[in-house]
């Protein structure tokens, strides 16, 4: 009886001990293969990149060796300034943005010429979506990055004064502040960490400074370094500059919310055009007919 009962035991432990094996080589498995996959996704997705720069080059390289040296660019600074912020220097640089530009305003251009005796409308609609293209998009691009990268400059500020205040070095501060700080700021920070390690604190922020093409984060960063050559503490500029920051983001918060207010305006007043008429159309039509008796 005693055998029967070690022989059934050891058999529900050689089941138990097999499901076990079996569950962490296929979940071992299923990571090496979600690995795999991913490697592969990165490698598709590097050679898309790839693909897209070289056709940039090929479409863009005529423009530039025939018309661009014809043309005066006196924005060329700005121009590199808005691909780094809409992160559009990867793909291109200001040459390749200018021919592409030329190339698409010609585009548009002759889409209106095409297009103009058939329907109207639709030449002035493709021709200045064409004409615009590029130029639109990049611009608002860079745009939409320097609002998201003000409204998330408060949680680096608040966070970093918050280590600071425990007595943290800066650097240390910076570095603990990343997983906390939004997706926009992560590579920023991580950059000035290792700026800062490489050369000095000094250096770092005037890279931040760089990288990060916002009024407000230039004029933090150049009182943060005032702060520092004066003798003052790192923990000093932040705590003078934390309620400033929030300030001007109670600011920006007012200037959208006006900016959606007059949008929603716009959006209205046709509405409000089409349900007066179709109100006062009829009591107008009334009182015609009345005034002809």
């Amino acid at each position: 009886m005693n055998r029967a009962y070690l022989l059934i035991f050891a058999i529900s432990l050689y089941m138990f001990l097999k499901n076990i094996l079996e569950l962490i080589f296929s979940m071992e498995n299923y990571k090496l293969h979600k690995k795999r996959l991913k490697q592969l996704q990165f490698k598709e997705k590097k050679s898309s990149d790839e693909e897209l720069n070289e056709l940039i080059d090929k479409v863009t390289q005529p423009v530039i060796k025939t018309i661009i040296p014809k043309l005066k660019i006196k924005n060329l600074n700005e121009i590199e300034k808005d691909l780094q912020m809409a992160q559009w220097d990867g793909k291109m640089d200001a040459m390749q943005y200018i021919a592409l530009n030329v190339i698409t305003k010609f585009l548009g251009i002759l889409a209106f010429l095409l297009l103009f005796k058939h329907s109207k409308p639709m030449a002035f609609l493709w021709g200045i979506i064409l004409f615009k293209s590029v130029s639109f998009l990049m611009k608002n691009s860079a745009k939409n990055r320097r609002e998201k990268l003000m409204m998330e400059f408060p949680d680096f500020i608040r966070v970093t004064q918050g280590y600071l205040s425990s007595g943290m070095p800066f650097t240390q501060s910076v570095t603990e502040s990343i997983k906390y700080v939004g997706e926009e700021w992560q590579p920023i920070l991580e950059n000035f960490v290792v700026e800062a390690e490489l050369s000095n604190i000094d250096k770092a922020l005037e890279g931040m400074a760089e990288e990060v093409d916002v009024f407000e984060v230039k004029e933090f960063v150049a009182l943060v370094r005032l702060s520092l050559e004066q003798g003052g503490s790192v923990k000093e500029g932040f705590e003078s500059q934390a309620k400033k920051v929030q300030e001007m983001l109670y600011d920006v918060m007012l200037a959208k919310i006006e900016k959606r207010r007059v949008y929603g305006i716009l959006i209205q007043f046709p509405l409000l055009i089409c349900n007066l008429l179709v109100f006062g159309l009829p009591t107008l039509h009334a009182m015609v007919n009345l005034s002809s008796m």
